[in-house]
């Protein structure tokens, strides 16, 4: 490559390396920048954040899971999901409880699998959170707790409000 080619590429490359360096420190690229840096910045804290909690009366549907609370035991609360199942048609697969809880499982005409999980959260107030299949179903999630509302009956008032969050 002759003197004169040679300091034609060099122009060329000092030139384009020239724009380069000048779009990244343009206006709009920082901003850009600085913008994805706040989004990122959020996005990390609502990561970090704990799940909202549910007091008795609310419903939320966080990811694919219905969250309520009815003052109501562990027990009766576990008799009227086990009332439920069959009134809906669907066949109970397994229940296993603890000191803490219990786990109820059925299954849909769909086979898809319906998990109720009850947790205690004192004497008199019960934790439900019931999952439809792998990513949840919210329709058929309300109607279920529709029903265990109803089989409840007079030991609890029910959820008063309902807010969705949807994932």
């Amino acid at each position: 490559m002759d003197r004169k080619n040679l300091t034609r590429l060099l122009r060329l490359v000092l030139a384009f390396g020239a724009l380069c360096a000048l779009a990244l420190t343009s206006g709009c690229v920082a901003a850009a920048v600085g913008a994805g840096a706040v989004y990122m910045e959020l996005a990390h804290r609502e990561m970090d954040a704990p799940p909202p909690s549910v007091g008795a009366g609310q419903v939320s549907y966080v990811e694919g899971s219905l969250e309520t609370s009815f003052p109501a035991g562990i027990e009766s609360t576990a008799r009227a999901v086990n009332a439920t199942f069959p009134q809906l048609g669907y066949p109970k697969v397994s229940e296993k409880g603890d000191a803490l809880g219990d786990t109820l499982i059925a299954r849909t005409g769909h086979d898809k699998i319906i998990e109720i999980k009850l947790e205690t959260v004192d004497g008199a107030l019960t934790k439900v959170t019931i999952r439809v299949g792998a990513f949840g179903d919210e329709a058929l999630s309300r109607s279920i707790l529709g029903k265990i509302k109803v089989n409840l009956g007079d030991h609890q008032t029910g959820p008063v409000s309902s807010s969705s969050v949807a994932s």
